[in-house]
């Protein structure tokens, strides 16, 4: 993909704290049309999907948060953060054979910016 190219994704979240829940919702509302309360479509290019990934690990605790974001194409590989792709076992399957994933590192503590 170009880096100007502009590309859909949808993105979700389940966020344990109200506190992040607000500043994930108000961060992915600026990229994202809402689908349902936790469910956006985003149409994206390259740089805007990296900025949008690094705002959103700043906000969240990976310990107790889960986003994920699917990418646009049938073998797209799925990316998620935080804590339900540990612990959750889905796999997913796409024309029948599994899709690869992606998970992306947490931020380590000293990196991440303050909420309050």
């Amino acid at each position: 993909m170009k880096h100007h190219e502009r590309r859909r994704y949808v993105l979700c979240y389940d966020i344990a704290d109200p506190k992040r829940l607000r500043g994930v919702h108000r961060r992915v509302r600026r990229s994202g049309i809402a689908l349902q309360r936790s469910v956006f479509d985003c149409e994206l290019n390259t740089r805007s999907l990296q900025e949008l990934i690094r705002d959103i690990r700043q906000i969240i605790d990976a310990r107790h948060d889960d986003v994920r974001i699917y990418g646009p194409r049938h073998d797209a590989p799925v990316a998620w953060f935080g804590a339900g792709a540990e612990n959750d076992g889905v796999q997913f399957f796409r024309q029948g054979k599994p899709a690869t994933s992606q998970r992306v590192p947490a931020v380590p503590r000293t990196q991440m910016r303050s909420t309050d």
